[in-house]
């Protein structure tokens, strides 16, 4: 049996309240309002009163919990403060939830994740970099050479994904460029704050060597 506790019990939550009562879970669920809690309570789960704006008023919500739901999705209200609700006070609600866990003599966490809902849109945004980024070292290899940068001739795509870890990794080989959002200097053991991940993309580009000299002979001729 889990000891479940729904941040943001509203109508979602106390659906989601009568289920897992109804499989033996014990439920915990807050609210803002304090006329809200007999409706929880109908639901079958423990009502507390709580507002997730403010993080500390959750924090005697946590005790005996296990599974935390964050049902915030519907959140509405001023634009900033709901942005605030699934970035800096989740992250802080994370990080009092580790803080606590050390504190009480857990020397190792693991089997987290962290995942983002728009994983498409940023890993588009990272191939565009990095496609970029390939041209430019392209160009900056090229003027070594005395050549300039002509057609590309094959694109591939490498490894792509999100992780945990807080690096930027550019590397040269036929033109392989590496961009990661956000970048940082650092390797994989280092570690992104709480409640943030690194999206990458990995696109190796070759590109034709153009002779400037024979373009700028050509141009006299006409």
């Amino acid at each position: 049996m889990a000891r479940v506790l729904i941040v943001g019990c509203g109508c979602r939550g106390r659906a989601l309240a009568a289920d897992l009562r109804g499989a033996g879970h014990a439920v915990r669920g807050t609210t803002r309002d304090p006329g809200r809690t007999a409706a929880i309570a109908a639901a079958g789960a423990e009502p507390y009163v709580g507002d997730p704006d403010r993080i500390a008023t959750l924090m005697d919500a946590l005790t005996g919990v296990t599974v935390i739901c964050w049902l915030m999705g519907t959140a509405a209200g001023d634009p900033d403060g709901v942005a605030a609700l699934h970035d800096g006070r989740l992250r802080m609600l994370f990080e009092k939830l580790v803080d606590t866990a050390l504190k009480n003599g857990a020397n190792q966490i693991s089997g987290i994740d962290f995942r983002t809902s728009e994983l498409r849109k940023y890993r588009d945004q990272a191939r565009k970099m990095a496609v970029k980024a390939a041209r430019e070292k392209a160009v900056a290899l090229a003027q070594e050479l005395d050549c300039g940068v002509g057609k590309p001739r094959t694109i591939t795509e490498g490894y792509n994904g999100y992780f945990g870890g807080y690096r930027f990794n550019a590397m040269t080989n036929a033109q392989n460029s590496m961009q990661e959002l956000p970048a940082a200097a650092g390797d994989d053991t280092e570690t992104l704050p709480l409640g943030q991940i690194a999206v990458r993309a990995q696109i190796s580009v070759t590109f034709d060597l153009t002779d400037p000299s024979a373009k700028a002979g050509q141009a006299e001729k006409e």
